[in-house]
């Protein structure tokens, strides 16, 4: 009795032999198994091949001021330095404002 108990399901399930007619033959011939060697050596390529999509880039953070040498009108500069010290910093905010990078 315990025996048919453990083959209930397996007779529930529907003979497949007979929906086999209905399936649409194989278009490709099945491949060929791969030997040891083949599945050893796609493995490898597989675990040490580079992704293809690079990571994405982080947007460059400025690395400091750099020293240049700028002609401007007097009276710009004198706007500027009406407020004392600090106008480089303020001539600097000034400029990535007009930018747009802020």
């Amino acid at each position: 009795m315990a025996y048919n108990k453990l083959l209930w399901p397996i007779r529930s399930v529907p003979n497949l032999h007979s929906s086999a007619a209905k399936l649409p033959k194989m278009v490709h011939p099945p491949r060929r198994r791969l030997s040891a060697t083949e599945t050893a050596e796609a493995a490898f390529k597989a675990a040490t091949s580079k992704t293809t999509d690079p990571a994405p880039k982080a947007k460059p953070v400025p690395a400091g001021k750099e020293l240049v040498s700028v002609r401007l009108d007097r009276d710009v500069l004198e706007h500027f330095q009406e407020d004392g010290a600090g106008w480089q910093d303020r001539i600097n905010a000034a400029l990535r404002t007009a930018a747009r990078l802020d």
